[in-house]
């Protein structure tokens, strides 16, 4: 199922969806005990971030 995700832009942001390059970037903040424990405080593993695949580029 692909679902449109738009891209909203103001003068200093843009938000979109993630892509497939954002991978890496995503498992390094995730893997960060510092960055996790204001979320559910338990770091994820490349292994675990992996088969997490989003569609496009």
């Amino acid at each position: 199922m692909h679902v449109n995700i738009p891209t909203i832009e103001t003068e200093r942001l843009r938000l979109r969806a993630f892509e497939s390059r954002d991978l890496e970037a995503y498992a390094e903040r995730y893997a960060d005990p510092e960055f996790v424990r204001y979320l559910d405080g338990k770091p994820a593993r490349v292994c675990e971030i992996l088969p997490w695949r989003p569609e496009g580029p």
